[in-house]
């Protein structure tokens, strides 16, 4: 290896000994800014935020992008294409924040916890809620990935049935019952008390849940979109959704890289929360993404397979 380490994070002074330790023959640059001349002998980048493609160019020896997201495809820039450079994600670290949350919303909703908090804060003894249950519903997972696979996992434990889609359903795992490639997303929508959305947006950004994909879903049912957010589901037709009884209740997990603005109606729609990306919120985190980087770090020098390597040329 002959160029340069580029940690595009704040590390602290334990991170930095350790990398030394751990690579003492490689040279290391850390923080958000780095001299024009060292970021051109960039040869591996570790970031967490996308980038544009001005960027890209001006590392000519970059090889390979280590990002601490699931995710890799928000990070993929025509040179990146052009020059092949590979890039690896943190996918596979998510699943128990992730799966956590979803649970705790939805048991939020179901249990209508906010009801019983709001009518003990009034003093008020309401003793005939009609609350419902998990065990013997059908959960819907879009996008059976590292995310969407601890959800469904933690389905069962709950007694859920469990409906799945992938990009390649040609092997169903045990804990689903029933498995199909996108093209059976509105069977899915259709037949599950719970739909959760684990796939990201695809490249066009565009909203694929509109009001007809919320009109195949049972007027019991609750939505939770983990990933993308406004760029999942029309926020202007979920709302009409929840406010016209088409769905029972809805959870959307906004990324806090596209924040919803303060005069957003949907702050305010009936059973809905809202997540300022917290979704992903886990103690451990930056441990596991310093581990995945550096187990590849020394899978790159050694010329070995990298772990969660994203499809640059084929997206």
């Amino acid at each position: 290896m002959t160029g340069s380490v580029w940690v595009r994070l704040p590390l602290s002074e334990e991170d930095r000994a350790l990398l030394a330790r751990e690579f003492p023959c490689l040279t290391f640059h850390t923080g958000f800014d780095l001299d024009p001349a060292e970021q051109a002998r960039t040869e591996v980048l570790f970031t967490s935020d996308p980038f544009s493609d001005d960027f890209i160019q001006a590392m000519p020896w970059l090889k390979w992008v280590q990002v601490t997201r699931g995710g890799g495809a928000s990070y993929i820039t025509p040179s990146m294409r052009e020059r092949s450079i590979r890039v690896t994600t943190c996918t596979g670290i998510h699943g128990a924040p992730f799966s956590e949350f979803t649970f705790a919303t939805i048991l939020t909703l179901t249990k209508q916890l906010p009801q019983i908090v709001e009518a003990q804060r009034a003093h008020r003894w309401v003793a005939d809620m009609g609350l419902g249950k998990l065990e013997g519903s059908t959960l819907g997972v879009v996008g059976l990935g590292a995310i969407g696979s601890a959800v469904a996992q933690k389905a069962r434990a709950f007694g859920m049935r469990v409906m799945a889609t992938r990009l390649r359903p040609d092997h169903k795992p045990d804990y689903v019952d029933w498995i199909a490639g996108p093209d059976g997303t509105l069977d899915l929508l259709a037949g599950s008390d719970y739909v959760v959305v684990a796939r990201p947006p695809g490249g066009d950004r565009r909203p694929w849940i509109t009001m007809r994909e919320l009109r195949l879903m049972r007027p019991t049912a609750i939505l939770v979109v983990l990933v993308g957010g406004g760029y999942i589901v029309d926020l202007d037709a979920l709302g009409d959704a929840l406010r016209g009884g088409v769905i029972a209740g809805a959870v959307i997990n906004i990324s806090p890289f596209e924040p919803l603005p303060e005069d957003s109606p949907a702050w305010d729609f009936p059973n809905m929360i809202v997540s300022p990306g917290l979704a992903a919120s886990d103690p451990d985190k930056w441990t596991l993404q310093r581990s995945v980087f550096i187990d590849n770090l020394h899978r790159y020098l050694d010329g070995s397979e990298l772990r969660n390597e994203f499809g640059v040329t084929s997206y």
